[in-house]
């Protein structure tokens, strides 16, 4: 586990555990998810 995203660039493969609360109609807050994807996508090298 890190929160430090330099930390991915030896990584073959990510487990993202982030909270996913819910709204008042029962929607999932999936902002976080986003925000992680985002900082891992930065930080893959490509065409691996």
């Amino acid at each position: 586990m890190t929160y430090c995203s330099d930390d991915l660039l030896n990584s073959n493969f990510y487990i993202i555990v982030v909270p996913t609360p819910i709204d008042s109609k029962n929607k999932p807050d999936l902002s976080c998810l986003f925000s992680a994807t985002e900082t891992i996508a930065r930080k893959l090298k490509k065409g691996i």
